[in-house]
């Protein structure tokens, strides 16, 4: 594969690959902003209220830190979980050596 190729071809994956994720972002955005609207708008538009009372405030953080904290211990740890044996590193460092290796060859 010329250089050309290889150039062309990683544009196109990269254009393949950013634009639904860059609409997944757009769309996780939206929602985070859809939520934020409901909960401090919405609710206390709807309960009558001009502005939240003070142990709405205090209340709505709470049960965020709550909910936090249970998905912590969901199985998996609720998340990315560290390098945490020392005999891993070598495979890691074997991986990354791979896959640099693979991406020279595309490129030349």
């Amino acid at each position: 594969m010329r250089e050309s190729e290889a150039s062309a071809y990683v544009r196109t994956l990269a254009a393949l690959l950013g634009a639904p994720v860059a609409f997944a972002a757009v769309l996780f955005e939206t929602a985070i902003h859809d939520v934020i609207h409901l909960v401090w708008d919405e609710v206390p538009d709807a309960l009558g209220w001009s502005e939240p009372a003070w142990w709405y405030v205090v209340l709505v953080p709470a049960l965020a830190g709550v909910l936090v904290a249970a998905a912590i211990r969901l199985p998996g740890h609720g998340g990315h979980v560290p390098l945490v044996r020392s005999t891993a590193f070598p495979d890691v460092l074997s991986a990354a050596s791979s896959m640099r290796s693979n991406a020279t060859a595309l490129m030349s």
